[in-house]
């Protein structure tokens, strides 16, 4: 799709979606205008595996029109975008955060949402796709790392006037992670020796009965002490 097929600002286009058999995206989305200057009907048409993403794209022209964009930069997609626009995204950033945002928009942001139409991408999507990094085990740095190039990418978007929000900035995954001392105890598992203090999964929950640990220590100075007492009485003779 060309960027020199724009549908001039201000025109109402037509729309229609055509089913197709027998092809592998049969669902053909077709818009229709007539352009004021050449005086000619004009029309732009992609085929979708289903009629939601058939809409789905209509939709989307529809809006580019009324905000002065061409189809190919309504359509496109995340990874495509970035691709063009990177450079503009991450500037005034110091290079050496450049690998590490980098790395996680290519081994993550891209397979997860580089699909889909920057225009098309919702907090939802971000927020599920954050969850399944988070699910995957990637550490707490990471996941800020890769959130953090997304949003500088999506925020490039709203000024090129793809979007008017910014749906990567996302809150509260910081929660889903959980210091080891917030992990929940089960009632038998219970703690011996008081809240705040770690528990051993090898030592018993219960003391076997017996004398107190001060009580025996006394018992032991005091044999101690008797045994001074009748040592001394035996060199004196008495």
């Amino acid at each position: 799709m060309s960027d020199k097929t724009v549908v001039p600002v201000g025109v109402r286009p037509s729309t229609d979606i055509d089913y197709r058999p027998n092809r592998s995206a049969p669902y053909r989305a077709r818009v229709r205008w007539f352009d004021p200057v050449s005086k000619r009907r004009m029309s732009l048409s992609e085929g979708k595996h289903d009629e939601d993403q058939a809409r789905q794209w209509l939709r989307a022209i529809i809006e580019a029109a009324e905000a002065g964009l061409s189809p190919s930069l309504a359509t496109m997609k995340l990874a495509d975008y970035s691709e063009a626009n990177m450079s503009l995204a991450v500037r005034g950033l110091e290079l050496r955060t450049h690998d590490p945002y980098l790395s996680g928009w290519r081994q993550r942001v891209v397979p997860a949402l580089g699909h889909l139409p920057v225009r098309m991408i919702t907090n939802g999507a971000v927020d599920r796709t954050v969850q399944n990094w988070i699910a995957d085990e990637h550490s707490r740095s990471t996941v800020k790392n890769t959130i953090a190039v997304l949003v500088r990418v999506m925020e490039q978007a709203v000024r090129d006037g793809l979007i008017k929000v910014n749906p990567a900035r996302v809150t509260g995954w910081q929660k889903l992670y959980k210091q080891p001392s917030e992990w929940p105890v089960p009632p038998h598992d219970a703690n011996p020796h008081g809240p705040g203090r770690p528990v051993s999964s090898a030592s018993p929950t219960r003391r076997r009965p017996g004398p107190p640990r001060q009580a025996l220590d006394l018992s032991i100075e005091g044999q101690r002490v008797l045994r001074a007492v009748v040592s001394r009485r035996r060199r004196s003779g008495s």
